[in-house]
């Protein structure tokens, strides 16, 4: 839940900055959404491996 609240509050900070039409506002708001994006990568990553060991086990039962 901690990281669901991070990636919005993070998505609604670039967006704001979008908004301003600037480019001094643009690269923080490009940062932003790097930054999001990098946290969903690792959490699917995450799940992916996790599912993966988990699988065996699973299969075996």
């Amino acid at each position: 839940m901690e990281q669901l609240e991070l990636f919005v509050v993070q998505l609604e900070e670039a967006k704001a900055l979008i908004e301003k039409e600037r480019v001094a506002h643009l690269r923080p708001a490009f940062i932003l959404f790097d930054s999001v994006t990098e946290l969903v990568l690792h959490r699917t990553v995450q799940t992916e491996l996790w599912d993966q060991e988990r699988l065996p086990g699973w299969l075996s039962t």
